[in-house]
């Protein structure tokens, strides 16, 4: 079954996981909610959301405006790809070799081996000469408007010998401690739920060490006091957190080379 996390779900399963049928939780609203955006930033930083979206690029625009509207949660651009249309005339656009080599004519006989071989020498040769496509990406500080504010620009400098070159860049996005329909915690893929609940218990445990560490007891109904736990939970935190965070890391979707 999916399950949608909610912050009163969340709350909920933290809550039963420390014992709150048993004994006093002594946590509030807003520490669940602080853990739930300390869990959401870590599993952000390694698992972000992506989008792939295609870019119409020319050789007289270099700055390109990557609009908030169009890219919630924006973390940033971790690729972007560009395809010169150079196939000419004569060329056969279902035939490999054809398009494999960037509209060079091929020679009868060869391998792929060799035709991949051929393909990388013309890359370098256009890069050494900066007759590629380049990009880099970065916030800048708009300071035209009042109050300033950051906004995202994608560079891409493509050269004049690179007519009819096409653009995709693919972007990054980090999820909110809500429900928000483009941002929010229901987006997070169902295979990454339990994660999430475990990091936000252990970031959770860690809180509440803290808290039951200024207090010499837990009172109990009967007027007795229980000895709180508060350096166990705060050493089962840590070691949960550690665990967790090897376990995210080993998922982590590698990031493309960096081309420009």
């Amino acid at each position: 079954m999916n399950v949608d996390l909610t912050i009163p779900l969340i709350r909920d399963e933290v809550l039963t996981n420390l014992g709150y049928s048993g004994v006093d939780v002594e946590l509030e609203d807003s520490d669940i909610t602080n853990v739930i955006r300390q869990a959401l930033r870590v599993y952000s930083r390694n698992r972000p959301r992506r989008f792939m979206r295609a870019l119409a690029v020319t050789n007289t625009t270099q700055k390109y405006e990557l609009a908030a509207a169009d890219h919630p949660g924006l973390v940033g651009v971790t690729d972007v790809s560009f395809i010169v249309d150079s196939v000419q005339d004569n060329a056969d656009p279902f035939n490999v070799e054809d398009n494999t080599l960037l509209g060079l004519t091929t020679f009868g006989g060869e391998t792929f081996g060799e035709i991949a071989m051929r393909r990388q020498y013309v890359e370098d040769s256009r890069r050494v000469v900066s007759s590629e496509p380049e990009w880099h990406a970065q916030w800048e500080l708009d300071e035209t408007v009042s109050p300033a504010v950051n906004k995202y620009y994608l560079y891409i400098s493509v050269p004049a010998t690179a007519s009819g070159t096409k653009c995709s860049y693919t972007w990054t996005q980090a999820y909110t401690p809500d429900n928000n329909a483009q941002t929010g915690m229901q987006n997070i893929p169902q295979s990454d739920v339990d994660w999430v609940m475990a990091m936000v218990t252990a970031k959770a445990k860690r809180i509440l060490s803290k808290i039951r560490g200024k207090f010499s007891g837990i009172p109990n109904p009967d007027g007795s006091e229980s000895p709180v736990d508060f350096s166990e939970l705060a050493s089962e935190g840590q070691e949960e957190e550690t665990t967790l965070m090897e376990e995210l890391r080993s998922r982590r979707r590698p990031l493309p080379p960096i081309t420009g």
